[in-house]
Parts: structure tokens; C-alpha cells; sequence
């Protein structure tokens, strides 16, 4: 199961100070700044406050390698 983990700044106007995606196997992915880059580390390499776990996506929303037409331009960003 994929979660987003947040780290709590204190802050109350802006409670979380940085977000990254954990892969459900003790290791998250996390852009930490322009120097380190994206990163991936285990779990417990970022002091990670709370957590929030996603919906499976259904099999019909899931996009194959390769695959091409109208499900994949309904993705792009605008």
C-alpha cells in the first residue's frame, strides 16, 4: 500500500514542513531541496511525523508502458 508521509513543522499556518511517498517496503521517496535532489532512503532517515494511506487505483485507471491515445493525453498536466 502507498502512503504519503509528512514531517509536522510547528507551524500552524503551514503544519507540514515536507511530504515524500513511501513504498510499503520501509523506503520513501522525498525531494529534499535543489542540492540533494530526489531521494531514497528507509523510513526512519527523516524524522516522518504522520501519514496518509492512498486508494488502491481501480485496474481500468491503471496506464500500460508504451500505451498511447485518449487515456493517456486524460493524464498529463495541463
Amino acid at each position: 500500500m502507498l502512503c504519503l508521509v509528512f514531517c509536522e513543522s510547528g507551524d500552524q499556518d503551514k503544519p507540514m514542513k515536507h511530504v515524500g511517498l513511501s513504498l510499503g517496503d520501509g523506503r520513501v521517496i522525498d525531494a529534499r531541496n535543489h542540492v540533494k535532489g530526489v531521494v531514497l532512503s528507509h523510513i526512519t532517515a527523516y524524522p516522518w511525523t504522520h501519514y496518509a494511506a492512498l486508494p488502491p487505483f481501480p485496474k481500468s485507471q491503471l496506464i500500460s508502458p508504451g500505451e498511447r491515445g485518449e487515456r493517456v493525453r486524460g493524464c498529463r498536466p495541463c
